[in-house]
């Protein structure tokens, strides 16, 4: 009976003294969210059938562009456009593709900017008497945030 006397003395400020030891943690819970921005898609710009002889001013206007939407971050753009179009035997046909995304115009809230904007042009007599066939450039807009 002593044993379960003693024991239960023992039991009691066990549990006592877990009871006096209360106190408080802080916990800290943290993330840190990369910037990021996002491109959807690739774009074409067609100037379709030129007439070489006439040879007037060809005007696009840039619809449905491919967009840039990022999440906060500062962007830097590089864009490598160098033109012209070169097609059958090196020959060649300036254009401006019209106006590209400037580093500032990427404002970072989330919100889709176009990539490019306004008119693709080929001025007027920069194709008069061009080789016949299929002419094409490609370049590209990075968006680094």
């Amino acid at each position: 009976m002593k044993k379960v006397l003693v024991l239960a003395v023992v039991l009691v400020f066990a549990f006592a003294s877990m009871a006096m030891a209360a106190g408080t943690s802080t916990i800290t819970v943290q993330a840190v969210v990369d910037p990021a921005c996002s491109v959807s898609g690739n774009f074409t710009i067609d100037f379709g059938n030129l007439d070489p002889v006439a040879a007037p001013v060809v005007n696009v206007a840039i619809v449905g562009p491919p967009t840039v939407s990022c999440n906060g971050a500062t962007v830097t753009v590089v864009n490598t456009f160098a033109g012209p179009m070169t097609g059958p035997g090196a020959a060649t046909i300036a254009y401006t593709p019209g106006t590209i995304i400037a580093d500032a115009t990427v404002v970072a809230t989330g919100v889709p900017v176009d990539l490019i904007t306004g008119t693709a042009t080929i001025a007027a007599g920069a194709y008069t008497g061009a080789d016949a066939g299929a002419y094409s450039d490609t370049f590209t807009i990075d968006i680094t945030p």
